[in-house]
């Protein structure tokens, strides 16, 4: 009988102890997220920031609203989201600096979204790789963030 009591107590602290990831609900996305890389479906190219990162490149998140920067460029926007694994960007503004390979992957996968009704960004699909890191997923890009 003290074993069996010793087992359950085990297992009620491991199920109680264990960390919960902040994916299940719409504020999840909520936060500052590094864009650490984007990536060209069609073939496979791979843009990453420029280096040193000590002004990484981010979006932030905020209940509808987001704000962000790539090298070179602010962005701002309204998103809706379907779910825990679907984003639609709805509106975005950018400055107009020249950008650099990577700033321009960004761009343009931003300007795709609005170049379109239906595809290629609404909805993109948002996949939780964990609670930290997300990969969205264009038609057209991959975009992947971290939270800061």
């Amino acid at each position: 009988m003290k074993k069996q009591l010793f087992l359950v107590s085990l297992l009620a602290f491991l199920v109680f102890s264990c960390k919960k990831t902040n994916n299940g609900d719409g504020n999840a996305l909520n936060g500052k997220w590094e864009i650490t890389q984007v990536v060209l479906r069609s073939t496979g190219e791979s843009f990453q920031p420029a280096l040193p990162l000590e002004n990484a490149p981010f979006i932030h998140f905020d209940n509808g609203a987001f704000t962000g920067r790539t090298d070179r460029n602010s962005i701002s926007g309204e998103y809706t989201l379907g779910g825990i694994d679907s984003l639609r960007i709805l509106s975005f503004t950018r400055s107009e600096v020249n950008e650099n390979d990577f700033g321009k992957a960004v761009m343009n996968l931003m300007i795709s979204c609005q170049l379109s009704s239906l595809y290629p960004c609404p909805p993109s699909l948002v996949l939780w790789e964990s609670g930290d890191r997300i990969k969205i997923t264009t038609l057209w890009y991959i975009l992947h963030l971290q939270r800061q």
